[in-house]
């Protein structure tokens, strides 16, 4: 019992981590799809 519990505390651990370490990196669509052919105008506004 004792090392399931280690075990799904871990897989926590593991999990936050990669939630937290994911959303340093992550760009919003605008920022990161930034270039001359593919360029977002206004994102949520009809028309740009």
């Amino acid at each position: 019992m004792r090392v399931f519990l280690i075990a799904v505390t871990s897989m926590i651990a593991v999990a936050v981590g990669a939630y937290y370490g994911l959303n340093l990196i992550q760009k919003p669509a605008d920022v990161a799809f930034a270039v001359s052919g593919a360029r977002l105008d206004a994102p949520g506004q009809p028309g740009g």
